[in-house]
C-alpha cells in the first residue's frame, strides 16, 4: 500500500510540476473512466466519482490504477500526460477495481474535499 501512495503522490507532482493544466487539456468527469498516456504508450487508467458530502463540501475522489513500468515525468521531461476518454465505461468504483484485475499494475487514490456544491469536473 505504501508503494502505491507514494507512486500516486509522484503522479500529482508530476502533473502539477508541468504548470496546472487547463481544462481543455484534462478533465477526469464524475463517474468517467480516462485512459492516461505518455509519449503514445498508455501509463495509467484513472475512475473519478464524487459526491455532495454536507451542504457546503464536495468530495472527489480519483481511482488511479498505474501500470507496470509507469514512470515519472519530471520538469526536464520532454513526455506530456494526455487524458483520453475510456471506451469501456464503469458505473462504480468496484467494477473499475474487477475491470483492472489481471492488469499489471497497483491501485491508489486521491481524495479532494472542495467547499461549494459539485459542479463541474475536476482536474
Amino acid at each position: 500500500m505504501r508503494a502505491a501512495i507514494k507512486a500516486l503522490v509522484v503522479v500529482a507532482v508530476g502533473v502539477f510540476a508541468q504548470g496546472s493544466p487547463s481544462v481543455a487539456n484534462a478533465q477526469l468527469w464524475d463517474g468517467g473512466l480516462d485512459v492516461i498516456n505518455s509519449s503514445g504508450k498508455q501509463v495509467a487508467y484513472v475512475f473519478t466519482t464524487r459526491h455532495q458530502s454536507s451542504a457546503t463540501q464536495c468530495t472527489y475522489t480519483e481511482n488511479w490504477y498505474l501500470l507496470k513500468g509507469f514512470k515519472y515525468l519530471g520538469s526536464s521531461s520532454t513526455s506530456t500526460l494526455t487524458f483520453n476518454s475510456a471506451k469501456t465505461q464503469y458505473s462504480s468504483v468496484d467494477e473499475f477495481k474487477r475491470g483492472m484485475n489481471g492488469k499489471d499494475g497497483r491501485l491508489a487514490v486521491v481524495t479532494v474535499v472542495e467547499d461549494g456544491a459539485c459542479t463541474g469536473s475536476t482536474l
